[in-house]
């Protein structure tokens, strides 16, 4: 079962072959650096306010589609990734559902998040600049650095021209996280983002491993800025996995003591990065109040709280399962559940908190009530398989076994595997797969995780090579 994950059926050779074939013709070659560029500005955009990434998604997907005469025969390598073709289960496993219920508004609305899909298909033309997409990534992140920059700013010297639109917030300049709407939605893209660099800054080297940590502590900042306590949990969370890792590998590869740097290091980062969270006054207050507010819900049992809301929407998400354990109680049914819930068990919560809880603020539980085991299964298998190809290094024609494990989690190569570890582990506090910033951000890191993907080839655009006129 576990070479399935590996993609047997894909021949290295035979994909680089069909990949190339673009080449073979003058136009095929035309709109090739097109075909780049809006690939790199979908990555960066991708990041960015909504109209970016809807924007960036339609001009890639138009031009692979002008391209698709010169590009169709790589199309079949694209879908038959394992991580595709779970995703392509998933994804009719939804609609189905959603069909079954007679396609409710909120069953449509649910599903739409899926749109994102087509994705894994129009950038593999294209996946030869594999590492020039992790880039714009990168700046697309720092960009949104620079908004929240600029956004706390414009709190701190009352410029309101800086400030984005968000929801109302009792104190606002607490919760900066500024073209992402939601912060918590913020918080769960800079998770990402600091999976993106933790690979370089825990096992690389020289200049790419300085550029990493600062772009680490930078994000951590970001984080901590965006008041969102669940991005901070998954913050470290993820850094801790990348520390076992790295401890783990030390200790095979030199043995315990090799270990000890690592260990002493890392623990000073994790010290320091919870210990910002107590810098900030409105951080800080964020965070006793979580103590608080899970004190009351657990001792007392009042939900009437943030963190009592997500506890009864966990609580009811849990009996949606047990209900319905095979195909949940369908997409967007979860809300209407958990008021059905709340009032079968007595529960009294203000009428506003259930408007805050659409879904259940966690991944796997939302997913678990409205699709049910299967849902789960195939949705986690596919990001399960796009996280070992990611980490694996690369399997292509030319390159076998050069590169191994641990100088490969110290490049930028194994980077999207890392970033989508990031929103899996942020999904604990999110439902990620229900909001368009993560789920579009999402399917862009799945596609750069190929399991069998073309060469990343330093082919100079002024030089494609000859073929027909």
């Amino acid at each position: 079962m576990l070479a399935w994950v590996w993609a047997p059926w894909l021949n290295a050779d035979e994909v680089q072959r069909r990949h190339e074939t673009q080449f073979a013709h003058k136009l095929g070659r035309f709109g090739y650096p097109f075909h780049i560029c809006l690939a790199l500005l979908l990555c960066s955009g991708v990041v960015g306010p909504m109209a970016a990434v809807e924007l960036g998604g339609i001009a890639v997907a138009v031009c692979f589609l002008t391209r698709l005469p010169f590009v169709w025969r790589g199309v079949g390598d694209a879908v038959r990734q394992p991580a595709a073709i779970l995703l392509l289960a998933w994804a009719s496993w939804v609609w189905a559902l959603a069909w079954r219920d007679g396609f409710t508004d909120a069953g449509v609305h649910e599903a739409s998040y899926q749109r994102w899909g087509p994705a894994l298909v129009v950038l593999w033309a294209v996946m030869d600049r594999r590492r020039w997409m992790i880039a714009a990534l990168g700046v697309g992140f720092a960009l949104a650095q620079l908004a929240q920059l600029l956004e706390f700013a414009g709190y701190a010297w009352g410029v309101e021209q800086l400030v984005w639109s968000h929801p109302p917030a009792p104190d606002p300049a607490a919760r900066v996280s500024g073209w992402w709407h939601q912060p918590a939605v913020g918080g769960s893209m800079l998770v990402a983002c600091l999976g993106l660099h933790l690979g370089p800054a825990v096992f690389g080297g020289g200049r790419v491993r300085v550029m990493a940590v600062v772009a680490c502590v930078a994000t951590a900042l970001a984080m901590v800025a965006t008041g969102t306590r669940g991005a901070w949990i998954a913050g470290l969370t993820l850094t801790g996995l990348v520390v076992l890792a790295a401890v783990m590998l030390r200790v095979r590869a030199t043995g315990a003591g090799g270990s000890k740097r690592v260990i002493v290091g890392v623990l000073i980062a994790l010290g320091l990065a919870g210990g910002c969270v107590f810098v900030l006054d409105g951080a800080r207050e964020r965070m006793l109040r979580l103590g608080t507010e899970a004190r009351a819900a657990w001792v007392r049992g009042e939900l009437d709280s943030d963190v009592g809301g997500r506890i009864l929407a966990a609580r009811a998400a849990l009996d949606a399962a047990a209900s319905h354990p095979i195909a949940g109680i369908g997409p967007g049914g979860f809300n209407a559940h958990l008021r059905t819930y709340a009032e079968r068990e007595g529960v009294k919560v203000s009428p506003h908190r259930f408007e805050h809880l659409k879904t259940a603020h966690n991944t796997v539980l939302h997913t678990l009530a409205t699709q049910g085991v299967v849902g789960v299964l195939l949705l986690f298998a596919a990001v399960l398989c796009a996280i070992a190809a990611g980490l694996r290094p690369h399997v292509s024609a030319g390159l076998r076994g050069v590169v191994g494990l641990r100088e490969h989690l110290g490049t930028y190569a194994s980077a999207p595997a890392l970033a989508l570890l990031g929103l899996v582990v942020a999904g604990a506090f999110d439902t990620t797969t229900l909001n368009a910033s993560t789920a579009a951000l999402s399917t862009i890191l799945i596609a750069l995780c190929g399991t069998v993907r073309p060469s990343e080839s330093d082919r100079r655009l002024t030089n494609l090579g000859g073929g027909t006129q």
